[in-house]
């Protein structure tokens, strides 16, 4: 069981461990992010997945969104019974609210933890529009998780395009976490949810 959540105070703790980090708004929380969550803690073989929840998305309208200790507290309500998993708010701390910057700080303070950075295939699809995305995956290894519509997957999106090592999973697999890898997770049964769904639904 994690004890606590990451902060830059206790960032020698991860040393040597494999955590997996999936970023979002998280406006709410739902089954589909414990979902893929699951998924990518199977067949990456990871010690730890962290949840950030972003103070704000660049992307997205800020007037969409429930306040920050709102949507953390609703992520760690999600996550209780996972014993592999945390929900932080550390880009806030940070001062983030880019993945490039989130993971070029975390690279920072958190050395000699191996981070892969998790995605739906729905995020695949927009990666090229994200800042600076195409220097990401030199900062930490990338992981695509399949979402419906399944298709997104097969897509001829850029991400598919540049110039990294791609590797298709379909098993759990004892993998390294190198930068300039992308692992596309294929191959499960996949959840319908979606936050901009259950927003619709209210």
């Amino acid at each position: 069981m994690l004890k606590g959540s990451p902060n830059l105070q206790n960032a020698y703790s991860w040393r040597g461990q494999r955590v997996g980090l999936l970023g979002g708004s998280f406006n709410p929380p739902h089954a589909g992010h414990l979902h893929i969550s699951r998924v990518a803690l199977r067949m990456l073989k990871l010690d730890a997945l962290w949840w950030l929840v972003s103070p704000g998305n660049p992307l997205k309208d800020p007037k969409d969104y429930a306040p920050l200790p709102t949507r953390l507290s609703a992520c760690e309500a999600m996550l209780a019974e996972e014993p592999h998993m945390l929900a932080t708010d550390i880009e806030d701390a940070l001062g983030t609210t880019r993945s490039f910057d989130t993971l070029s700080a975390l690279r920072s303070c958190f050395t000699g933890t191996n981070f892969v950075f998790l995605m739906g295939s729905d995020s695949a699809q927009s990666f090229h529009h994200w800042h600076r995305w195409q220097e990401i995956p030199n900062l930490v290894a990338l992981g695509v998780l399949e979402r419906p519509p399944v298709q997104t997957l097969s897509r001829n999106v850029p991400l598919k395009q540049a110039p990294l090592t791609h590797k298709t999973l379909s098993r759990a697999e004892n993998l390294p976490l190198c930068p300039g890898t992308c692992y596309w997770m294929t191959g499960y049964p996949l959840h319908p949810l979606s936050s901009s769904l259950l927003r619709k639904r209210k």
